[in-house]
């Protein structure tokens, strides 16, 4: 999730200027089997109501996902993440469509 075209999910530089080029990557952890969020932005993120920078956090649906401040960033509800092969090299494949992290 930033501003960057090569991201996934790509917020607009004039919509959003508190979001970072790449703020925050969401990625299978096949050690841990979940979904975590990793931030890499200038200013940090939230998943619920937990602030984290440089850090990574572990999702579970329910969390909300915010990225780039209240005035001007973006919010992101889990909404489900299927059971099943959840395997990393899936997901790499078909990107965060059905069968992964489910957003609204």
């Amino acid at each position: 999730i930033g501003r960057s075209s090569k991201c996934n999910i790509v917020l607009n530089k004039t919509m959003h200027p508190s979001v970072s080029a790449v703020h925050l990557t969401i990625s299978f952890n096949q050690q841990n089997l979940c979904f975590e969020a990793t931030d890499s932005s200038t200013t940090g993120s939230l998943v619920s109501d937990h602030f984290f920078h440089e850090d990574s956090l572990m999702l579970q649906v329910g969390d909300t996902v915010s990225v780039g401040g209240q005035a001007t960033g973006k919010r992101f509800v889990v909404d489900s993440v299927s059971s099943g092969d959840v395997g990393e090299d899936k997901h790499t494949q078909q990107g965060y469509k059905a069968g992964s992290v489910v957003w609204h």
